[in-house]
């Protein structure tokens, strides 16, 4: 037996592997469909989606078989992920790389196997769409498009879930934050370079005694005590010229009783955005 050298990309291909969060999942309709699909029009009693994990490779979706992974090790598998390519053993037991592997010599006794690689849009190869016979044969050039368009068809569901996953804890993330703004007592706000306010949060209201619409109507640098205007409008400059920098600045900013409210300004530039937090003093 001759094992699957690693591909060059193969700390990469892992992470890329475990970006889509389906190792060690319960069965899934819409690959099992796809692998009975497979064993029909191909005539196999086999057919697997077999992702190739650290050490093992792992069946996302397996018809006629009973076992859900075996050592990556024993893996015909492996060496399309290697090779990128796809793989066709017309007879394993004559084959060097495969005459005495344990997937040959016991159960499920492979003689014929033919592979395509799930290739992601990054390029990685993540496994294999594969179909695996007891007798010695070939595929047809139809078969063996037929089995390419079905491999390009999981990773395209794969990528399609990963897309929903992102975007849900996308969305989860925005509410959170939007949530913690409200509840904060850190005058929060976007504001362009010039300090007009664009967006505030609960807390100007709050602390400052004003409606919210009034508020948003406002510049920053304006509401200001005179003595920090200079200061803050430097603040706000710098950071609106380099991204990567946090600024920071003093301020002042009137209260209805004619006092005054003293804040530490963070500063950050976040697209077309400046984003300020101020922290009572």
């Amino acid at each position: 037996m001759i094992p699957a050298e690693l591909p060059p990309d193969e700390h990469q291909r892992q992470a890329a592997l475990e970006r889509y969060g389906v190792l060690d999942g319960r069965p899934d309709a819409l690959f099992d469909n796809i692998t009975r699909m497979v064993g029909l029009a191909l005539d196999v009693p086999i057919a697997l989606v077999s992702l190739l994990d650290n050490d093992r490779q792992w069946f996302l979706s397996r018809y006629g078989l009973n076992v859900s992974q075996t050592p990556r090790i024993w893996s015909f598998c492996g060496h399309v992920v290697a090779s990128r390519r796809p793989l066709e053993v017309p007879d394993a037991p004559q084959d060097v790389r495969f005459a005495d592997n344990p997937l040959v010599l016991e159960a499920p006794k492979i003689r014929f196997y033919a592979g395509s690689p799930l290739r992601t849009p990054d390029g990685h190869v993540l496994g294999t769409l594969c179909a695996i016979a007891p007798t010695p044969r070939q595929l047809t050039d139809a078969q063996r498009e037929l089995l390419s368009l079905l491999a390009d068809q999981v990773v395209e569901i794969l990528e399609q879930r990963r897309r929903a996953m992102e975007l849900t804890r996308a969305l989860a993330l925005a509410l959170t934050g939007a949530r913690l703004a409200e509840l904060s007592d850190h005058l929060l706000c976007a504001l362009d370079d010039r300090g007009a306010l664009r967006v505030i949060n609960a807390a100007w209201e709050r602390r400052l005694g004003l409606p919210a619409e009034r508020l948003q109507e406002m510049n920053l640098v304006e509401m200001a005590h005179p003595d920090d205007r200079p200061n803050l409008k430097r603040a706000l400059r710098q950071a609106y010229d380099d991204p990567t920098c946090k600024t920071s600045a003093q301020t002042r900013l009137p209260l209805l009783d004619g006092s005054w409210l003293r804040l530490d300004w963070d500063i950050a530039r976040r697209g077309d955005s400046l984003y300020a937090a101020g922290l009572a003093a």
